[in-house]
């Protein structure tokens, strides 16, 4: 199985340009500006079918997985974060990329969210005294609005009262998928209130080039999750990663065949392409 990046090479088999891949990436980002900025308008749905359909333009239909469908995965699994930041959920979600946005060592235990919420909940330290706290209000004292949130006092006495709920209710009830919650435990001092956003509110990930979970969304329930010791978490998919998406069309034509990679038959993401013989 392939699993370099086919934006990363010509056909002759050697490293793009450099220039080539900046300009790639600086394409992609102007993309994804206008995206954002038309989002709220055209709405997620018709995002996940643009992306789809797009996708379905280069890779064989049947291995293009329902950009909403949730996946169960165990968070120690997913231990970094993309190359240059996260993507738009709402715009990206289905979609295809190429490029080197897998390759990348940032942590996710160091994001201050996941910190300052194992800061919280696993040290027991008080909200005023997590780096979560100090990174936001210094976002609001700057003039940001932070989750809602326009003051340090409104910060900690909405949105922190908010996680400590969130965080006794999964303790004391196990972590629930969005369907279940049924609109139960939204931030309604945010803007998951929205349809878009219960569509797509789960845990987000990445799939890189190998395989690789990469955390892209939901910081804070999976820094829960985490703090819990929890075994499975649901997630969606936001985007794979262009050699990955060939790895779920090796899988599916491989029908009940061993797929090429040996670890392919215990991977979250390949449980809609592969066989019971295969997953098995």
């Amino acid at each position: 199985m392939n699993l370099r990046s086919p934006s990363a090479t010509v056909a002759a088999g050697r490293p793009a340009p450099v220039g080539r891949r900046v300009f790639d990436h600086l394409r992609l980002s102007s993309v994804d500006r206008l995206k954002s900025a038309l989002g709220p308008t055209l709405g997620v749905e018709f995002w996940a079918r643009y992306n789809t359909r797009l996708a379905a333009l280069s890779f064989d239909p049947r291995s293009l997985a329902d950009p909403f469908e949730v996946r169960w995965v165990d968070p120690t699994a997913v231990r970094y974060r993309p190359r240059y930041g996260c993507f738009d959920k709402l715009t990206t979600i289905g979609s295809i990329r190429g490029g080197v946005w897998d390759r990348t060592d940032r942590d996710v235990t160091d994001h201050p969210t996941v910190r300052g919420l194992t800061q919280r909940f696993g040290e027991g330290r008080a909200w005023e005294d997590t780096v979560y706290v100090a990174h936001n209000v210094a976002a609001i004292e700057a003039g940001a609005v932070r989750k809602g949130c326009s003051t340090a006092a409104e910060f900690l006495d909405v949105r922190c009262v908010y996680l400590d709920a969130l965080f006794e209710r999964i303790r004391d009830g196990g972590y629930e998928t969005q369907e279940a919650l049924d609109g139960a435990m939204v931030d309604h001092n945010r803007f998951e209130t929205t349809r878009d956003r219960l569509l797509t509110n789960e845990v987000g990930v990445n799939v890189g080039r190998d395989g690789a979970l990469l955390l892209n969304s939901g910081f804070h329930r999976f820094a829960i999750a985490g703090v819990l010791g929890l075994e499975e978490i649901p997630v969606q998919v936001v985007v794979r990663h262009r050699a990955w998406q060939r790895a779920r069309e090796e899988v599916l034509r491989a029908g009940e065949r061993p797929p090429p990679d040996p670890h392919a038959k215990s991977h979250p993401d390949l449980v809609d392409v592969a066989t019971p013989a295969v997953v098995a």
